[in-house]
């Protein structure tokens, strides 16, 4: 499903446990202007049309950055000209965003990090410099309030995350005095964040050093965080986990992610504790992107992100969903190898939504995959539940499904078969038959729902 015509790049996609949710991206006017488009999303319904958030120059333009909280408030981020920080934000009931705002105007800043809270709280966060700001805007507020996080050293990366239930956490990677360190701070549902604690140290001395951190929630307040450790030209995966106390264990190397030029680190959980960190690397002067996965309690283990058929630079994967991870690996054959780079993976139950970067005609342009892993639904299955034998009984079952047309199949129990939401069947012999109705979507996904019907020997 095409989101534009125009030449464009960079989309993020999100979706809240109502289904509703945004695609945001970066389009390209000519060779010098870019603009933030938007487009609202429900599921099963679809994309809205796009409205530009803001124009600008494209030089030191950024992509959008995207958060949706449970409710569905929703944050779009992103920086323009290098220099400036701009925001808008949308309520779970707005039919639109509000105009974009401008966060803070200084020099040499990063593209920002978002998270919408529970409670609808939205902050942001970016390197300024050296340092780390934060921009933090609670339900009533009319403004963000910026605040600089104390404690650190030369920052290099940072991740931001919701907690659920409220409170967030940042991770940040900084040199400090020759060590190279992973910091962490939470703040609590309603709090703020403190001045960070180490998690993780390398000797900078010794030309180690660490980079590419992500982070994520899973159910039950569980932190993951996966990070770079960079080493004489190899990087390296490592894992951390937090429970819902904000402990923090140890962190370990990830068995066979030993890579060169590791990046692109973002961590998710599945809904039955699954976590999962996808990472690009360079193997062999090729980019290729991997998956390491651990099943709750388990070890580690690494799979492709994406199958071989796919163009080496899809394997990049800027968000993921808790839901679809486990079976990303396996999903990706969905996307057709024409696809050039997934720059977004949003689930709602056992669907998912990607935005892809697809490339026709010399220029890219962002379009939306939909996987359907959800079975349709039948709503409403009508039997006689008794007949006579040699006289046609009337059956109908109504079967619809959130992302493609559902079709009927009927087996009367007798070896004789129909398809359609209504059939007509006559049975050959007295007895009792179970009639099941399968629905099937687009996607192979099936459903059934049985009967008993007592068909007795005409008088």
């Amino acid at each position: 499903m095409p989101l534009t015509s125009a030449q464009s790049a960079d989309s993020k996609i999100a979706i809240a446990g109502s289904g509703r949710g945004a695609a945001a991206w970066l389009e390209l006017e000519g060779t010098t202007v870019a603009r933030i488009m938007v487009a609202t999303y429900q599921h099963g319904s679809g994309v809205s049309a796009a409205v530009p958030l803001s124009t600008h120059n494209l030089n030191g333009y950024s992509g959008p950055e995207l958060a949706v909280s449970p409710k569905g408030d929703t944050l779009v981020a992103w920086r323009e000209s290098s220099s400036t920080i701009r925001a808008a934000t949308r309520g779970p009931d707005a039919e639109s965003f509000t105009p974009a705002t401008g966060i803070l105007t200084t020099t040499n800043i990063s593209r920002p990090v978002v998270a919408t809270l529970d409670d609808g709280t939205f902050v942001i966060a970016w390197v300024d410099g050296t340092t780390v700001r934060l921009a933090v805007r609670h339900p009533g507020d009319a403004s963000f309030t910026t605040t600089t996080v104390p404690g650190l050293g030369s920052v290099h990366n940072l991740a931001l995350a919701a907690a659920p239930g409220g409170g967030a956490a940042l991770a940040i990677t900084d040199l400090l005095n020759g060590q190279g360190r992973l910091m962490l701070s939470i703040a609590p549902a309603g709090g703020s964040f403190g001045t960070p604690s180490v998690a993780a140290t390398v000797d900078a001395a010794a030309d180690y050093e660490l980079q590419g951190v992500g982070l994520a929630y899973g159910a039950g307040g569980k932190l993951g965080v996966g990070f770079v450790e960079h080493h004489n030209g190899a990087g390296e995966l490592y894992g951390l986990t937090g429970d819902a106390n904000g402990a923090v264990g140890f962190a370990s190397p990830i068995p066979g992610t030993t890579w060169t030029s590791l990046s692109d680190v973002q961590v998710s959980f599945a809904s039955d504790g699954t976590e999962a960190i996808a990472y690009q690397g360079v193997q062999g002067a090729v980019p290729k992107g991997r998956l390491a996965v651990a099943s709750p309690g388990g070890a580690w283990s690494t799979v492709p992100a994406w199958p071989a058929g796919v163009d080496p630079g899809a394997v990049r994967v800027d968000g993921l969903a808790g839901g679809v991870v486990p079976n990303l690996a396996s999903q990706g054959t969905a996307v057709p190898g024409s696809v050039d780079v997934v720059d977004s993976i949003a689930a709602h139950g056992a669907d998912a939504v990607a935005t892809v970067m697809h490339k026709a005609d010399g220029a890219y342009h962002v379009e939306a995959f939909t996987w359907d892993g959800t079975p349709p639904v039948i709503s409403d299955l009508t039997a006689p539940a008794s007949a006579i034998a040699g006289v046609a009984a009337p059956f109908h079952a109504s079967a619809s499904d959130a992302l493609s047309a559902a079709s009927v199949r009927w087996s009367f129990g007798d070896g004789e078969t129909a398809t359609g939401d209504n059939a007509m069947h006559a049975f050959a012999t007295a007895g009792t038959f179970t009639v099941t109705a399968t629905a099937t979507d687009g996607a192979g996904n099936t459903t059934t729902r049985s009967a008993d019907v007592s068909v007795a020997t005409p008088a």
